[in-house]
C-alpha cells in the first residue's frame, strides 16, 4: 500500500484539503478501456465528506490526468473505529450521500431530499417519503444504493424499509400553477401581437407602390441608423469608418466576411479544434502596435459558460473600424480558429474569419413566487469582503421582482444609506411623473458591534482575591454545541495562594466518533478515548478537586 501523496507526488492541494489525505492509502488505480475514466481506490480511517472528494477529483483531473483528458472518480472505503455505528455513520455522512445523488442520480436525489429517516433497529434504516408512483418505482434502486454504501464503504450490513406519507398540496404546486398562469398570459399577448402584425401586413397590401417604396426606404433608414449607433464612440462621437474592402451585403457583418453555422459553447473549447463560431460579450480589450504598420487587438469574450481570448492582427488603417466594433460590453458573433497559443500557453481564437453582431443571451432572472419575500439581511459593497453589489442595483432588482421592501444591513457601516436614499428619491420621482405612488420602502439597518466598555472585568465581586483558592477547568469536546456535542477530555488544576496544589486529568468516552476537524484541533482520536470511562463515571471522581481542604 502507498500513501496518497506517494502515488500523486506532483499533486498540489490547498492545505484544508490536503490534511484529509495525509494518511489515506491508495489501494488501486485503474482506467476504462476507452481511457475516458480513471478510478482511484482509497482507504481511510477518517470519513471524508463527498464535497471534499469532488474537489480532489477535479484537482486530479486538471493536474495529473490533464493530458489524456480523463474524468476521475475516487472510490472511497473506510476502516473506522468501534465508535461508529450505522446510526452515527448516517448522522455524519447523510449530507454526503445527498451530494453524491444530486451529482450523479438527480431523480433519486429529488425523492430523498425532503424525506426523513431513522434507525428502528441498529441495522434497520427506515425512510419516510412522500407517496408517489416514482417513490414506489425507485424504492428497490435506493435500497440497493444504501446497502452498497454501508457495506462497501463502511463494512455494515443493513436493511432498508420505506414508509409512504400521504401527498399534500405544496407551496411549490401553488406557485407552479401561478407560473403556468403567467405563461398563458404571455402566450396570449404574443398571439395578440402576431395578430396586429398580420393586420399591418394586410394593410400593406392596400398601399400604393409609392407608399410601399416610402415604407421600404423608412425601414432601410432605421437599419442604417441602428448600425451607426452600434459603431458610435462613447467619448469622441462617431467618425466615418474607413473602407478598405468591399462590404458584405449582410448588414450584421461588422468585420471581415459573412459566415454561418452552429455556435460552439466556449466551455467546450478545451483543445485546438480548428474553425469554430463563438458568441458572447466582450469583457475587455487591449491593443498593441507591432511591426510593419500592424496592430494586434486582444479581447476576451464570454458566453457565461466560460471565457476565451480572441486575437485579431489588423493593419493600422483598420484599427478605427475595429475599435468601434470590439468594445467592452458589445455582444459579438465571431468565426475563427481555435488553436493553442504558444505565447500565452492556452487555447485562444486566432485567424478571425469574420465578426457579426451578436445578441444578448443572458437570461434575466425573475421572481415568479406567488408570495414575494422581503429580504431582511442584505450586504452591499460597503460591507468589506462580504458584498459586491451597489445598493442602487440591489434596490432596483428587488423592486423589479415585485418585493415590497428590502433591508440594508452592512457590517458596522452606514455608507450605503446615502445612495439608497437618492435611489428611492429617483424612483418616487419617476412614479410621480406617471401619476402613481411607489409601493416600496427601504429598511435602514446595520450589523452593529456593541462593546460595553463601562463593564468591569469582574462582575458580582464578593471580596475574592487571586490569592484565594480556585479551580481552573479545561474541557475538550466533539464540537462547539453545548446541546449535541460531548466531552472527550477534562483537565483541572487547583490553585491556592498562586500555587498549583492539585491536578486532575482524564479522557472521556463520548460514545460517538470524534470528527476529523476536532481531531486536528485537539490531537485526540477515537482510539485514545474508547477505553476511557464515561462522563457519568468521571464526574463523581473529579468533585474532590473542588472541595476545600
Amino acid at each position: 500500500m502507498y500513501r496518497f501523496f506517494e502515488v500523486f507526488k506532483t499533486l498540489k492541494l490547498p492545505e484544508d484539503l490536503a490534511v484529509y489525505f495525509e494518511n489515506v492509502e491508495v489501494t488501486k488505480v485503474s482506467k476504462t478501456s476507452t481511457n475516458s475514466l480513471a478510478r482511484v481506490y482509497i482507504k481511510s480511517d477518517r470519513v471524508i465528506e463527498k464535497p471534499i472528494i469532488f474537489k480532489v477529483e477535479d484537482a486530479l483531473k486538471k493536474q495529473i490526468f490533464r493530458i489524456s483528458n480523463m474524468d476521475v472518480r475516487i472510490i472511497d472505503r473506510y476502516v473506522l473505529s468501534a465508535q461508529y455505528t450505522p446510526q452515527t455513520v448516517m448522522d455524519i455522512y447523510y449530507d454526503s450521500i445527498l451530494a453524491e445523488l444530486e451529482k450523479y442520480w438527480t431523480l433519486e436525489y429529488n425523492l430523498l431530499k425532503n424525506s426523513q429517516w431513522e434507525f428502528e433497529k441498529e441495522d434497520m434504516l427506515v425512510f419516510t417519503i412522500e407517496d408517489s408512483f416514482l417513490a414506489h418505482q425507485y424504492a428497490d434502486t435506493l435500497t440497493d444504493y444504501f446497502k452498497k454504501i454501508f457495506l462497501n464503504r463502511f463494512g455494515f450490513e443493513i436493511d432498508v424499509e420505506y414508509q409512504y406519507a400521504k401527498k399534500k398540496e405544496s407551496q411549490y404546486e401553488r406557485e407552479n400553477a401561478y407560473r403556468i398562469n403567467l405563461r398563458v398570459k404571455e402566450i396570449e399577448n404574443n398571439m395578440m401581437a402576431a395578430a396586429e402584425d398580420n393586420a399591418d401586413g394586410r394593410d400593406d397590401k392596400k398601399l400604393t407602390s409609392e407608399q410601399k417604396a416610402a415604407k421600404k426606404a423608412e425601414t432601410a433608414a432605421k437599419q442604417k441608423a441602428a448600425r451607426a449607433a452600434f459603431f458610435a464612440s462613447d467619448n469622441r462621437g462617431r467618425e466615418e469608418l474607413k473602407t478598405y474592402s468591399r462590404k458584405p451585403a449582410n448588414e450584421d457583418v461588422l468585420y471581415g466576411r459573412d459566415f454561418d453555422g452552429d455556435v460552439t459553447p466556449i466551455e467546450q473549447i478545451d483543445t485546438a479544434i480548428g474553425d469554430v463560431i463563438i458568441s458572447g460579450m466582450v469583457r475587455n480589450v487591449e491593443m498593441r502596435e507591432i511591426r510593419n504598420e500592424r496592430t494586434i487587438i486582444m479581447f476576451n469574450v464570454t458566453d457565461f459558460t466560460d471565457t476565451i481570448t480572441v486575437k485579431v492582427f489588423a493593419k493600422n488603417e483598420q484599427v478605427p473600424e475595429l475599435s468601434g466594433v470590439i468594445k467592452k460590453g458589445n455582444f459579438l458573433k465571431i468565426k475563427g480558429n481555435a488553436t493553442f497559443d504558444k505565447y500565452d500557453q492556452e487555447i485562444s481564437i486566432a485567424n478571425v474569419w469574420g465578426i457579426r453582431k451578436g445578441s444578448d443571451t443572458r437570461q434575466v432572472r425573475n421572481d415568479l413566487a406567488l408570495h414575494k419575500r422581503v429580504e431582511l439581511h442584505c450586504h452591499t459593497k460597503m460591507s468589506d469582503m462580504d458584498g459586491v453589489s451597489d445598493v442602487k442595483d440591489i434596490i432596483k432588482r428587488a423592486k423589479a421582482w415585485g418585493h415590497k421592501a428590502i433591508a440594508i444591513t452592512d457590517h458596522g457601516v452606514v455608507q450605503a444609506f446615502t445612495d439608497a436614499f437618492h435611489t428611492m428619491s429617483d424612483l418616487k420621482g419617476s412614479y410621480a411623473k406617471k401619476g402613481e405612488k411607489l409601493d416600496f420602502k427601504i429598511i435602514y439597518g446595520v450589523e452593529a458591534y456593541l462593546v460595553d466598555d463601562t463593564k468591569q472585568i469582574v462582575t458580582n465581586p464578593r471580596g475574592q482575591s487571586f490569592n484565594d483558592t480556585y479551580v481552573v477547568f479545561d474541557l475538550e469536546t466533539t464540537g462547539f454545541s453545548a446541546e449535541v456535542d460531548r466531552i472527550i477530555e477534562i483537565g483541572a488544576v487547583k490553585v491556592c495562594n498562586g500555587e498549583i496544589v492539585d491536578r486532575f486529568s482524564t479522557f472521556v468516552n463520548p460514545e460517538i466518533p470524534i470528527p476529523f476537524r476536532i481531531e486536528t484541533l485537539t490531537h485526540i482520536n477515537d482510539q485514545m478515548v474508547m477505553n476511557a470511562p464515561k462522563i457519568e463515571e468521571i464526574l463523581p471522581d473529579c468533585r474532590h478537586i473542588c472541595q476545600d481542604d
